[in-house]
């Protein structure tokens, strides 16, 4: 991923121990230009009986929707990289 000096990172992750059906998590971690911020893991979540793909897909979600809820999340930052 080429660096955007206008843009937080974020890395999203999902797992699933039995796919499909066994216990399930994903994880995302944001990372903000020029280390204005440290970085910050804003998704952690789990379900009992899931499959990998819908939590790679819920990863990107959470950290969507924490996005939202952050409005604008730094001077300076006018773009998002997942």
């Amino acid at each position: 991923m080429l660096y955007d000096p206008h843009a937080i990172q974020i890395f999203t992750d999902g797992s699933c121990y039995k796919n499909p059906g066994g216990l399930s998590g994903c994880a995302a971690l944001v990372i903000y230009p020029e280390d204005s911020k440290p970085a910050e893991q804003v998704v952690d979540f789990g379900v009992a009986e899931s499959n990998i793909s819908r939590m790679e897909l819920m990863a990107c979600n959470r950290a969507m929707e924490w996005l939202r809820e952050q409005g604008r999340p730094g001077q300076g930052v006018t773009r998002v990289q997942i």
